[in-house]
């Protein structure tokens, strides 16, 4: 009987992690982490107004493969008043039976393709749990490019993902807190057929290290000049 039970656990476990799934997520910007940045009165309402607007997007996941990017049909804000640098618009591609993962960046009006490995994320899971929506999640920490990033995932959905690039919890991410920003979940679907996953191919194809090198140039240039409604925000 043990083993019988054993199995049965087993084989919903494989179940679940090969759920086709679309997760809808929340995004609300720390706004005044940004507003530390800007000194001009105006610039600062500006921002301030375009920040306040919450953002949403969608994980779509299927049979090891996944991408993240704005969601259709949601009421997105497309303020041209304020120009960011970097903006919202990056694409996140995650193939788990091949390790890698791409993100595809819109940067000064230029698209490009940053390819990456998927490498074992460090995360710390703790005792602490809560209630998000109807779903228990536990919370879990890792320690990224000197910052902590939290995590709250549920193993009733046990998909080891979550949204932009980070992963690798036994179960699916409902909520991710950075100093920036939080994304919380605000929907679930669990979708009957497999959805089409596309691989993104547009934009001009560097590493990690290059397009960093490319922002940092843009940043060093624009530290010189005098602009009235550009702005730097966070980066994904």
């Amino acid at each position: 009987m043990k083993k019988f039970v054993i199995y049965i656990l087993l084989l919903s476990f494989i179940k679940i992690n090969a759920q086709n799934i679309k997760v809808t997520y929340e995004k609300k910007i720390n706004i005044e982490n940004q507003l530390k940045k800007i000194k001009n009165p105006f610039l600062r309402k500006l921002v301030k107004k375009k920040l306040s607007q919450p953002i949403f997007y969608e994980l779509i996941y299927s049979d090891g493969i996944s991408i993240y990017n704005l969601a259709k049909n949601t009421n997105n804000q497309n303020d041209e008043s304020v120009s960011f640098e970097v903006d919202d618009n990056n694409v996140f591609y995650k193939d788990f039976k091949s390790k890698n993962l791409i993100k595809q960046a819109e940067f000064l009006s230029r698209t490009f393709l940053i390819t990456n490995s998927l490498p074992k994320l460090q995360w710390k899971i703790t005792n602490e749990t809560k209630e998000i929506g109807k779903y228990k999640v536990t919370k879990a920490i890792l320690k990224r490019n000197n910052e902590i990033i939290e995590a709250w995932f549920t193993n009733k959905i046990a998909v080891g993902d979550g949204p932009e690039s980070f992963y690798g919890l036994p179960g699916l991410i409902l909520e991710l807190k950075t100093k920036n920003y939080v994304l919380k979940v605000k929907d679930i679907i669990f979708l009957k057929d497999a959805p089409k996953i596309t691989k993104p191919e547009k934009g001009k194809k560097v590493s990690q290290s290059q397009f960093d090198k490319i922002v940092q140039k843009k940043n060093k240039n624009k530290s010189n000049e005098k602009k009235d409604i550009e702005v730097e925000i966070i980066r994904q």
